[in-house]
């Protein structure tokens, strides 16, 4: 009995407030912590057409580094130190915006034939994959993005791939504070800066790549 009765007595006010909805009773529902979902998007700018590379470019979809394997926002606050965000986090896997985005990027530029992702039946002549080795918050002073990237693309050669080019992307831009918001603003316009240098260097490594495979004269390196 006397455990019935503390039982009665613990819910009683909160059945009360419930059923008078008074202006003393407390919502925990509506004070509680409510999560947040960003996604990553790199907007390209239009630019003048390039010299198409009669290529089929595939792209597998990037991994991430186990470190930053995490679809919450991730705060770097000492040399050692790092904090999650459970109230904050990606609408996804991060390796898989940025995938896509990159993928997207590339196909909006019209440099190869064509620009398609695994799950495509074209015969591919390159394949694009990356490793997505530091996305976070540098909250350590003045707040900044670290967003690092290394990128391999490939190309089939008697039934193996062969690497045409690789490249660390590396690329921080100063944030205005030390919130998600202005995290997630500043990691669209890393990601951007990043895709345009992506974007030179990747078309010049292929059209390289398919002039020197058509002319006997001048072997692949």
């Amino acid at each position: 009995m006397r455990k019935v009765r503390l039982h009665t007595v613990l819910l009683l006010p909160a059945a009360l407030c419930s059923f008078l909805a008074g202006p003393g009773c407390v919502s925990t529902e509506r004070d509680s912590p409510q999560k947040h979902f960003y996604i990553i998007e790199a907007a390209r700018p239009k630019t003048e057409p390039v010299r198409q590379v009669d290529a089929v470019l595939k792209f597998r979809k990037f991994k991430v580094s186990p470190r930053f394997d995490t679809r919450s926002l991730i705060y770097r606050t000492g040399d050692v130190t790092y904090e999650t965000d459970f109230y904050n986090e990606f609408l996804s896997d991060p390796g898989s915006m940025i995938s896509e985005n990159t993928r997207a990027w590339i196909s909006e530029s019209g440099a190869f034939k064509a620009v398609v992702d695994g799950s495509s039946s074209l015969a591919e002549t390159f394949v694009l994959e990356g490793t997505i080795q530091d996305i976070y918050g540098d909250f350590r002073g003045q707040p900044a993005t670290q967003l690092s990237m290394h990128i391999f693309l490939l190309a089939m050669e008697d039934s193996e791939y062969r690497i045409v080019f690789q490249k660390v992307f590396t690329a921080s831009i100063p944030l205005q504070g030390k919130s998600s918001e202005f995290l997630i603003r500043g990691f669209n316009q890393t990601l951007s800066k990043q895709l345009t240098e992506l974007e030179r260097e990747l078309v010049s490594a292929a059209r390289t790549y398919t002039e020197q495979r058509k002319s006997p004269q001048a072997p692949v390196q």
